[in-house]
């Protein structure tokens, strides 16, 4: 129970500390928000605490960005790359990043990009493959609606899920945050079982987690 409520205050105080960098390095969130609208942008952004406190990215997965050099990030839909901003003034190597986005109006010319449309073909990518790969801002599977509403939300995000696979190093995760309730992922695992992929996936309060079973 002590041990508990300790990792529930250290857990506290660093989602404090993230909050506080944001405030000084982005004025965007200066007033509380942890949602962004860019003017004229039709999208968003979200605070990089609100990942944290997600667990789209943890305390353990930035210590391992800061502590092992061979350690890669790939951020698709990275937009403004709030978040990247703050982990490389916390640490992590900026050459050891690589943002992505369908649209490069918006991202900051000092990282590594890649321009693609997510929900398309990663060939801007090559053969290149990384450690932690993420979802941070655009994976909103409840504005797919129509008809097949629930199939096509399987189908996207199985698509999305295959192609990151295809650029994940061994025992490397990814992690989406999925503004979507009721989302049978079933289908997905019994369809990368069937291609060999020996995985975990996990959806767990909007967090879908996939990372090789050697991790686990």
């Amino acid at each position: 129970m002590e041990k508990e409520k300790r990792h529930t205050e250290n857990k506290k105080k660093y989602l404090e500390t993230i909050k506080k960098l944001e405030i000084e390095l982005f004025s965007e969130f200066k007033n509380g928000d942890d949602i962004h609208t860019p003017e004229g942008n039709s999208y968003f952004y979200f605070a990089p605490s609100r990942h944290v406190n997600t667990r789209l990215i943890t305390k353990t997965d930035i210590n391992d960005l800061i502590s092992d050099d061979s350690k890669t990030l790939l951020s698709i839909g990275s937009g403004s790359a709030f978040l990247e901003r703050l982990l490389v003034k916390l640490g992590v190597k900026k050459e050891n990043i690589t943002l992505s986005d369908i649209d490069p109006k918006h991202l900051p010319k000092e990282f590594k990009s890649k321009i693609f449309d997510m929900y398309g073909s990663w060939t801007d990518l090559g053969d290149e493959k990384y450690d932690l790969i993420i979802f941070p801002e655009s994976v909103l599977i409840n504005r797919i609606s129509g008809a097949n509403y629930q199939g096509r939300r399987i189908e996207f995000l199985y698509h999305l899920i295959l192609q990151a696979l295809q650029h994940l190093k061994s025992n490397g995760k990814i992690k989406m945050s999925i503004q979507s309730e009721n989302l049978n992922i079933n289908k997905i695992k019994q369809r990368l079982r069937k291609r060999s992929y020996k995985l975990r996936i996990a959806l767990r309060n909007n967090l879908l987690e996939v990372k090789d079973e050697a991790t686990v």
